[in-house]
Order: C-alpha cells, then sequence, then structure tokens
C-alpha cells in the first residue's frame, strides 16, 4: 500500500486509505467485500513498468532499418535524449552552445560570431 498519505482521516484520493477506512470499520467483509477486493488489486498494481515500457518504445523506434548500424554508445544517447525529450525541451539551446564555447578558444571562434 502507498505509505506516502499521512492523513487517511481527510483524504479523498488514495486507494490505500480508502481500503484502510474500509477495513477500520469493518466493512471489508461485509457490505462492501467486492469494493474492498478491488482496491486491493489497485494498491499492488506496479506502475513503475510504465517508464521501462516507454523506454522499450523509444527503442523501436530509434532502431529501425535505416539506423540499425549504430554504435551502442550512440543508440543509447539516441533513446536517452528521447526518453528525456520534456528535460531537453527546457533547455536554451543558446546558452548550451555559449558554455560549451567558453571550454576553448578554438570552439569559441567556431561556435560564436564574435
Amino acid at each position: 500500500m502507498d505509505s506516502s498519505c499521512n492523513n487517511c482521516k481527510t483524504c479523498s484520493t488514495c486507494p490505500s486509505c480508502a481500503l484502510k477506512i474500509l477495513a477500520s470499520n469493518r466493512l471489508h467483509d461485509k457490505a462492501y467485500d467486492n469494493l474492498s477486493e478491488l482496491y486491493k488489486v489497485v494498491c499492488t498494481l506496479s506502475v513503475t513498468q510504465v517508464h521501462c515500457e516507454r523506454t522499450f518504445s523509444k527503442l523501436k523506434i530509434i532502431k529501425n532499418r535505416l539506423r540499425n548500424s549504430l554504435s551502442e554508445e550512440n543508440l543509447e544517447s539516441y533513446v536517452m535524449l528521447s526518453i528525456e525529450k520534456e528535460l531537453l525541451d527546457n533547455l536554451d539551446g543558446e546558452k548550451i552552445i555559449d558554455r560549451f564555447a567558453e571550454t576553448s578558444s578554438e570552439l569559441k571562434r567556431l561556435l560564436t560570431c564574435s
């Protein structure tokens, strides 16, 4: 069950709290036995597999016939970029280029207009 909820008396959205309330009022074996079983199933479902399934889906998109010759390192990099797309959307490309250009005078000359 979800142990992150600290206040089951006022919680109205947490399935584990609903199950605790049913059990504390001894309703889980009388009038609401089907509802109680449903909450038990919901509380035991694994929601962490979504990320794993999404990763394999992205891998399938990236590794198609045209890109089958990618090295393992490049493939891994493309998959990570694809999975973390939301994080990348928040980055400013100009700032990244400027910081990268500051690492050497040659890069600064090649990457900046000044």
